[in-house]
C-alpha cells in the first residue's frame, strides 16, 4: 500500500486523487461497480436483501480505502442508471420501501466525505473553510453543499478558460492521447508518453480546486476541432443506447451504457468518459455477466 496503512481516511491520509491504472482497475478500488450491477440483477431475480447489503457494504469500500467519495457518487450513479433502464418500476418501489436505508447511505457517504475534509485540515493545520479555500464570495457561502457544488462544477469552468487562453501551440494529436486516454493506457508506455501529461499546461484558480473539466483534455488534443471527440462520444452514446433495446443482450449493453455514459455527469469536472478505470470496469462487468449470470443471445 502506497500510504502505509489498508485505511488509509482513518489515518488521515489523502490519496483520493492518485490512480494506479490497471492495478486500480482490476483489484479494488474501481471493480466495485460491475460487483454492484450483478448484485442487482441477482436481487431483482429473487429478492433477497443479502445482496442489497453486499452492495450497502461495496458503496464504502472506496471511501474506506482510498477516501474516493467521488467514485462512490459516480458507483450510485451508473447504477441508478442501470435500474432506471432495466426495472424502473421495481427500482422505484424498492427505494420507497428502504427510504430510511437509502438516506442513511447518503448521511455516511456525507460523513465519511466531511471526515476526510476534517483530518486532512488537522493534519496540515489549515484554517478556515472549503468557501475561503476556494475564494468563494457568492450566495449562500456558509453552504458547505453549494460552495462544494461551486467549486467542482462552476470553478471548473472557469479553470478551463484560463487553461486554453494560455495554452501553448502544438500540432493536433488526432489520436487523441489524452481525450481517449483509457484506450492508449499501453500505447503511452509504447510512445514513452507520461500519463496525464497536459496537466502540466493547465491553469487554475485556486489551488484548492484545480480540475479543468474533461473538456480540457479534448481541446488538448484537438483544438479548433474539438469537435470530433465530441460527435465520438455522442455518436458512441448513441450507439450503446439503441443496442440496449434492439439486442437480446439487454442486460450486457444496459451495464456497458450505464457505466459509460455516467461520465457525461462527470464532463464539468474531469474527463471519466475514456478513463483506463471506467473502460476496464466495462470489461470486468462483461466478463462476470458472462459467468454468474446466462443471458440469451
Amino acid at each position: 500500500m502506497s500510504s502505509g496503512t489498508i485505511f488509509p481516511l482513518l489515518k488521515g491520509i489523502d490519496i483520493h486523487t492518485r490512480s494506479y491504472s490497471v492495478i486500480t482497475a482490476l483489484l479494488i478500488t474501481r471493480n466495485t461497480i460491475p460487483v454492484i450491477l450483478i448484485n442487482i440483477i441477482f436481487f431483482m431475480k429473487n429478492y433477497k436483501k443479502i445482496y442489497l447489503y453486499y452492495i450497502f457494504v461495496l458503496f464504502f469500500i472506496p471511501i474506506i480505502l482510498k477516501g474516493a467519495r467521488h467514485t462512490v457518487v459516480q458507483d450510485i450513479t451508473i447504477l441508478g442508471l442501470f435500474c432506471i433502464i432495466l426495472y424502473q418500476k421495481e427500482f422505484l418501489k424498492l427505494i420507497r420501501k428502504n427510504f430510511l436505508i437509502v438516506l442513511t447511505l447518503f448521511v455516511l457517504i456525507s460523513g465519511m466525505a466531511t471526515y476526510r475534509s476534517y483530518k486532512f485540515y488537522s493534519k496540515y493545520n489549515l484554517k478556515g473553510n472549503y468557501a475561503e479555500w476556494i475564494a468563494y464570495k457568492g450566495p449562500l457561502k456558509n453552504s458547505s453543499f453549494f460552495t462544494t457544488y461551486y467549486g467542482y462544477y462552476p470553478l471548473s469552468f472557469n479553470n478551463l478558460n484560463i487553461s486554453i487562453k494560455d495554452l501553448k501551440a502544438k500540432k493536433i494529436d488526432f489520436f487523441g492521447l489524452n481525450a481517449f486516454r483509457g484506450f492508449h493506457v499501453f500505447t503511452n508506455k509504447l510512445l514513452n508518453k507520461e500519463p496525464y501529461e497536459n496537466a502540466k499546461e493547465r491553469k487554475y484558480v485556486v489551488g484548492a480546486a484545480t480540475v479543468p473539466t474533461g473538456f480540457y483534455d479534448f481541446y488538448y488534443d484537438y483544438r479548433n476541432l474539438t469537435f470530433i471527440p465530441l460527435l465520438v462520444s455522442f455518436l458512441l452514446s448513441h450507439y450503446l443506447f439503441k443496442k440496449i433495446y434492439y439486442s437480446s443482450q439487454k442486460i450486457k449493453w444496459a451495464g456497458v451504457y450505464s457505466i459509460f455514459c455516467a461520465g457525461w455527469l462527470d464532463i464539468g469536472m474531469l474527463n471519466s468518459l475514456y478513463k483506463d478505470t471506467i473502460l476496464f470496469s466495462v470489461v470486468i462487468f462483461i466478463i462476470y455477466l458472462n459467468i454468474f449470470i446466462k443471458e440469451e443471445r
